[in-house]
């Protein structure tokens, strides 16, 4: 059954998954993080990729890959593999998961192209199934509650707006003045980004 809400990341016209990233409402704080004497075309920029990092991170929770679970990810899998057809119609038609999950684990930088892009050529029909038992494998040895997509994907994202903002690389420690450890950030870029998160 062909996905509506969630297209795969590469079947869209632009690298973002934009339906979320527009949506998404800064909160009023944030600019007020930055700093100062920030000329305003800079500011503007800074503020769009604080929300393309945080609307990013909302659509991997809410719409990408992990709003499916392993079970379901492992069962349109199957399912693939079952029927046998490998058609790109069929390769779509995986939920968002699955289709990552395979396309991570499928040997081959030509069946990964292929699975990007279903170019004229015929399916990669042993790549794929090769790729399937693998990820069916990987899936089935995963136990355990379903892990939350990390927050560290978006610290990183965050990190990499503040050294662009700023020029300097990110330190982070919660170690005070008198050297005395505190729960809360120490740096500027420490700061900049839990106060974000």
């Amino acid at each position: 059954m062909p996905r509506k809400i969630d297209p795969h990341r590469f079947e869209q016209t632009v690298d973002e998954p934009t339906d979320y990233i527009d949506a998404f409402e800064v909160p009023d704080s944030v600019p007020d993080l930055l700093p100062v004497d920030l000329p305003e075309a800079q500011r503007l920029d800074v503020v769009s990729r604080i929300r393309n990092a945080l609307g990013e991170y909302k659509w991997e929770t809410d719409a990408g890959p992990h709003r499916y679970s392993r079970a379901e990810a492992a069962k349109g899998l199957k399912d693939l593999l079952a029927e046998g057809d490998f058609s790109p119609q069929a390769i779509i038609s995986l939920n968002q998961r699955a289709h990552e999950t395979l396309h991570f684990l499928i040997p081959g930088p030509a069946a990964k192209r292929w699975i990007l892009s279903f170019d004229d050529t015929a399916p990669p029909v042993e790549a794929i199934r090769s790729g399937v038992r693998r990820s069916l494998e990987m899936l089935n040895a995963s136990k355990g509650p379903e892990k939350p997509v990390p927050l560290a994907y978006l610290v990183m994202r965050l990190c990499h707006v503040y050294e662009e903002l700023t020029g300097k690389s990110v330190a982070h420690h919660t170690k005070t003045r008198d050297l005395a450890y505190s729960q809360d950030a120490q740096t500027a870029a420490g700061k900049f980004v839990t106060n974000i998160v």
